[in-house]
């Protein structure tokens, strides 16, 4: 089966040492909130409290309560405590990020088209009901994104089979973990790239400008949200704006860049991302996520050692462009910086957000289940 076959069935930067600080963005400046700060604060512990409150609560119930009473005072605490954070997700939590709406106003769709992708890697002797679980409601989600879309969002390219496919090959290379990522990603990108259009139309492949990019463990909530709106604006020439070498739109956590969503541009700037970024697996590094953020200097472009356009000075390097997390990639929960009281608003997921990425969770399963109800976790870690 061939890497591209699809599967039948779907801000502001922070301080941080990590990320590039000028990067590329998208997000409208932050304004200073309008609430004093004390009000602000008042508002958390108050539904804080509440929340604990309900968390907390229980019927009286006599000694000698039957086993239906202490089911039915379970699903109310349940139901409390869902009707609480939707609550929260509808009012406070927008009040508590700025600019309030996700995208702005003036913010126009790119004529650009879109593939989504997936990878999931496990041994084939190491698939448990719960990762076997999220995985097959992560592929429908994303499936049904794709159908919804179809007027920009062409593909789904299923990863986890091309894994499966590769396993013995994968693991004779030493590449396990995460860092299946960005080896898949690197030849699907090279599959797409060496295709011509006289190719693509003989195996009737449409044509794909960018390539979404999501972890299993991220749903997709909003599927109105139109993701070329956060798209770069084409280039009109090179000698006015070219913008083709912006090649990849990454959010953040609390932390950092978070790569459980990002898009990735199919063109020669992506791959040379993608190629650098791949071979991180052989050099002794644990983590491709920060692997990838040390790839970048403090203006968002890939630095020297890492590029290919260093051999061509009228050529500019790759760089990558940062959009609000409620854009491409919200926290499941409430995440607090480390050294930082305040937790990270700008992170959370609220109603009309693109997608939730449950990272950090061991209640995934449970969670991406009850991703439609409001009902989400509360706290990330």
């Amino acid at each position: 089966m061939s890497i591209i076959d699809v599967e039948e069935e779907g801000v502001q930067l922070l301080n941080s040492s990590r990320v590039p600080a000028t990067a590329t963005s998208t997000a409208s400046p932050r304004r200073r909130h309008k609430l004093p700060s004390r009000a602000i604060l008042i508002i958390i512990l108050l539904a804080l409290a509440s929340f604990y409150h309900i968390s907390s609560y229980s019927s009286p119930t006599a000694t000698n309560s039957t086993t239906s009473q202490s089911t039915t005072n379970a699903s109310l605490k349940s139901k409390l405590k869902s009707s609480t954070i939707s609550f929260l997700r509808h009012t406070l939590f927008p009040l508590l990020r700025h600019p309030i709406h996700c995208l702005p106003h003036s913010a126009k769709p790119q004529n650009a088209t879109i593939a989504l992708s997936s990878i999931y890697y496990v041994k084939q002797n190491r698939w448990s009901p719960s990762t076997r679980g999220m995985y097959q409601l992560s592929e429908v989600n994303k499936a049904h994104f794709v159908q919804h879309n179809q007027h920009y969002v062409k593909e789904f390219y299923n990863g986890t089979r091309w894994s499966e496919e590769n396993e013995h090959r994968l693991e004779k290379m030493g590449v396990g973990g995460t860092w299946a990522k960005p080896v898949y990603l690197k030849e699907l990108m090279h599959n797409l790239t060496n295709s011509t259009v006289q190719q693509q139309q003989k195996k009737q492949q449409p044509r794909v400008d960018w390539i979404l990019y999501m972890d299993s463990d991220a749903m997709i909530v909003n599927f109105d949200f139109d993701l070329r709106c956060i798209l770069p604006p084409l280039s009109i020439s090179v000698a006015t704006n070219n913008n083709d070498n912006i090649a990849m739109v990454l959010s953040q956590d609390a932390e950092s860049i978070n790569t459980g969503s990002f898009l990735i541009r199919v063109n020669d700037y992506g791959r040379e991302i993608v190629d650098a970024w791949a071979v991180g697996y052989n050099n002794g590094r644990v983590d491709d996520q920060d692997y990838l953020i040390g790839m970048f200097d403090g203006e968002g472009s890939l630095k020297k050692e890492y590029s290919k356009s260093e051999q061509n000075n009228e050529r500019p390097r790759p760089k990558l462009q940062i959009t609000r997390p409620c854009s491409l990639n919200s926290g499941g929960g409430i995440e607090t910086p480390k050294g930082h009281w305040m937790p990270y608003f700008e992170g959370v997921y609220v109603k009309g957000d693109f997608a939730v990425h449950f990272f950090g969770r061991k209640d995934k399963l449970e969670q991406m289940k009850s991703v439609d109800d409001g009902g989400l976790g509360f706290f990330s870690r």
